[in-house]
């Protein structure tokens, strides 16, 4: 780096913390921590709350004891309007767990129970057959979902700890949504080699179904997108001013295969997880 370009990003670090009024050589060290701190993109995110707590670490070894005290007052500034703005979000955001439960409702009264009919409508039953594969990829799904709950509330504690109850009772009920209603797509993502080749096999397995099989998913596939897009109107609110929407990344096909093996994985049980209150 050039003398002249080192020069100004110090004296930019002593800006941006103006009010610690940090020597060149105390700015010089907090540049080493914005380096690391906003390199480049990777996997590791981590929350505001420990971002704060990994500035704290580095800068308890530079500042002297006037300048802590600054310091932290500043810092439970910051603290209290993170949570002021998180607690606000998070009440504007309470209508959302009764789209979750209105979401659960329809799926363990309506569409599920015309599912899992016997003999089964969703499959013919020279299907099972491969019943061996069908338990294995299905036991590969419950470890999947135990991994992904686990995973879910990890990040609702991480970025929101207790300031976002509606967002936590929402996170709750999204898994168990995942519970009763596979959700193929996702755990495809997720799969390991053994795992994927098993379900490759059973895919192609699905051009053995027949037409009548065929329109009843695709049925119960049109109902289920219907549904949900009335309840997400029901719910949702307008959105002001100039926006973008996320398009639909997959083909008419795509959805239908990801539909069947959805169904293929759904468990009576809902994988042994509960519902939530």
């Amino acid at each position: 780096m050039e003398n002249n370009e080192y020069q100004l990003d110090v004296e930019a670090i002593q800006d941006t913390y103006h009010y610690l009024e940090l020597t060149f050589e105390q700015a010089e060290q907090v540049l080493k921590y914005e380096t690391i701190r906003k390199g480049a993109f990777s996997k590791h995110m981590i929350s505001v709350w420990e971002d704060w707590d990994y500035e704290l670490l580095i800068f308890e070894g530079i500042l002297n004891e006037n300048q802590k005290i600054r310091f932290e007052d500043v810092r439970k500034q910051f603290h209290a309007r993170h949570v002021e703005v998180t607690t606000k979000q998070d009440e504007e955001s309470a209508r959302w767990t009764d789209f979750h439960r209105a979401v659960i409702d329809y799926l363990k009264n309506s569409l599920i129970p015309s599912l899992l009919k016997q003999p089964s409508p969703a499959f013919p039953p020279a299907f099972h057959e491969d019943q061996i594969k069908i338990d294995y990829l299905k036991a590969s799904y419950k470890v999947f979902l135990h991994e992904r709950g686990k995973e879910a509330i990890v990040q609702h504690i991480r970025f929101s700890k207790t300031f976002a109850p509606n967002r936590w009772k929402q996170t709750l009920l999204a898994h168990y949504t995942k519970c009763l209603l596979p959700d193929y797509w996702t755990f495809e993502c997720a799969m390991d080699a053994p795992t994927r080749s098993v379900a490759e096999y059973l895919k192609a397995r699905l051009y053995h179904r027949s037409v009548e099989v065929v329109e009843f998913q695709s049925q119960k596939w049109r109902e289920f997108k219907e549904f949900n897009r009335l309840n997400y109107e029901k719910f949702s609110e307008p959105i002001p001013g100039w926006h973008s929407e996320t398009l639909n990344p997959f083909s008419e096909k795509d959805e239908m295969v990801h539909w069947a093996m959805s169904l293929l994985l759904l468990d009576k049980n809902a994988y042994g997880f509960y519902p939530i209150d």
